[in-house]
């Protein structure tokens, strides 16, 4: 029965990743907490102190980090392209180096040096 117990809690443990097994984040903006779905954001922008996640819909201002940012969203939907940037890579529309355009808002990012190698190393190129 002991055995039982401390392989349920390892288990738990190990599958108690919250980071890969939600599929939304709550943030604290106007006074609130918000609830963004993580299919919603396409990305995330640092200016000096706050984030700024834009979703097609709303964009949020919340005062956070990149490093906590990062440390949140799943690593196999998200990426970081420069240290002012985060994006999903579902909505990366298309990549001419220096910069990418995010699908629905056409907006173009830098993409950074330290993060290009990266960046096309988790893209499905044909």
């Amino acid at each position: 029965y002991l055995d039982l117990l401390k392989e349920n809690k390892k288990l738990k443990s190990a599958s108690g990743n919250r980071k890969n097994t939600e599929e939304f984040i709550f943030i604290r903006a106007d006074y609130k907490l918000n609830k963004i779905n993580l299919k919603d954001i396409l990305f995330i922008e640092a200016q000096k102190d706050y984030v700024v996640i834009n979703t097609a819909a709303k964009v949020f201002t919340t005062h956070a980090t990149m490093k906590k940012m990062e440390k949140v969203l799943p690593d196999d939907e998200f990426m970081r392209i420069h240290r002012s940037y985060i994006i999903r890579l579902d909505k990366i529309f298309s990549v001419k180096y220096p910069d990418l355009v995010i699908e629905h808002k056409m907006k173009m990012l830098p993409v950074g040096g330290l993060y290009r190698k990266a960046l096309f190393d988790n893209l499905n190129i044909v």
